[in-house]
């Protein structure tokens, strides 16, 4: 349950909603109860595991039908596809499931791409609407036939603009050493392939061929599914020569406070939804560097807001990260550009309205359409 999560369902039981929430507790359901939501420990393995996966199934099952909710809104590749199932089986009358990007993409396998989609098909047949965080997957899933048009919505993303600001103000100074005199990057997000991890390390390694005065701070959880792929971006930090200019973090809650410390902020990934860390970055006047992919492009206009490289480019993404990092007035220009943009576009009270709407409009029509979508090529939000 995660920090993308929380801020939603704060803002819906503030607008008088009744919200739980069921998930595998990954150390937030504290900070659930707080805010007066009750949380169902779920264990949902990012793994494949017929066994705990269809454990889970049958937990899911049973927990929808003692809570007789209204709406059940699944988030998350798997969670999102055992959690339609669970809920039609249930018997629930409203089911919405939001992509926090598609799990098919440009560049994957051509049969771990037709497999994901024939999954996404056969879930979202149990379900009623399907939401996106941006309008490039809207187009995808009209393509691909994952929903009717006029059943896929604009979402969007956004963050608690004042909360991320008020957050790192009160974020103490230092606290990770070696960052004196040295030009922080900073690279936070979860250590599997499609983050680019290796992408970046060699594009670092460029980076520190010709200057010597970085330090980039990594954090990020390994989430348990990718335990070859995180050997091998520590093989990489070895072999490539970079201990001295790699902070190895691990998983931290106190990502706002780290980001306070970063000259730039990097997302080399394959592909987004909307990228929560660059719009935090974003609003704490943090100059972004990020690859030309779904999600990240429509946060990220390049040399407007931030700069945008080909994926698996690490010769551009080097270039760009020395480009800002030596360039101070376009650094300036930039941050302040995004700073507007997400004040502008991705503020989360924004993302508020617009489910609420979705869920008044889907109880009063009983899930049998919901208007908003002109043909799935561009949704109008609420």
């Amino acid at each position: 349950m995660t920090r993308l999560l929380i801020g939603k369902m704060r803002g819906l039981v503030k607008a008088g909603y009744e919200v739980e929430a069921a998930a595998p507790d990954s150390g937030f359901s504290g900070e659930l109860k707080a805010f007066g939501i009750r949380f169902i420990d779920v264990p949902i393995p990012r793994k494949i595991s017929a066994f705990r996966d269809y454990a889970a199934y049958r937990r899911l099952v049973g927990v929808i039908r003692e809570g007789g909710y209204d709406i059940v809104h699944t988030h998350s590749a798997k969670a999102g596809f055992i959690g339609r199932l669970a809920a039609h089986r249930a018997g629930t009358r409203c089911i919405l499931h939001t992509a926090h990007g598609l799990p098919f993409y440009e560049g994957q396998p051509r049969l771990r791409h037709r497999a994901y989609r024939f999954l996404e098909r056969y879930a979202q047949k149990r379900a009623h609407l399907l939401l996106s965080q941006n309008r490039e997957d809207m187009r995808a899933m009209v393509e691909y036939k994952l929903e009717k048009p006029e059943r896929i919505l604009y979402e969007g993303n956004g963050i608690d603009i004042e909360e991320v600001r008020r957050e790192a103000a009160l974020a103490p100074e230092g606290g990770v050493p070696g960052t004196e005199g040295r030009r922080v990057i900073g690279f936070f997000a979860r250590i599997e392939p499609v983050k680019g991890h290796r992408v970046f390390l060699s594009a670092l390694r460029e980076l520190v061929s010709e200057r010597q005065d970085v330090l980039c701070l990594m954090a990020g959880a390994n989430m348990g599914m990718e335990d070859d792929y995180a050997r091998r971006v520590m093989d990489d930090i070895r072999e490539l020569g970079l201990e001295r200019f790699v902070c190895c973090l691990g998983f931290r809650d106190d990502v706002i406070r780290l980001i306070t410390l970063c000259d730039i902020v990097v997302l080399p990934s394959e592909k987004e939804g909307i990228p929560r860390v660059l719009m935090e970055a974003m609003a704490l006047g943090k100059p972004v560097v990020a690859t030309d992919v779904p999600g990240t492009r429509e946060l990220v206009e390049d040399e407007k807001t931030g700069l945008l490289a080909p994926y698996g480019d690490p010769a551009a993404l080097a270039s760009a990260m020395d480009r800002l990092l030596r360039d101070g007035e376009l650094a300036s220009r930039l941050r302040e550009a995004a700073r507007l943009r997400v004040e502008r576009e991705f503020d989360e009270r924004l993302v508020i309205g617009r489910l609420e709407a979705v869920y008044r409009d889907a109880l009063e029509r009983g899930a049998r359409a919901t208007p908003g979508c002109d043909g799935g090529t561009a949704c109008k939000p609420y």
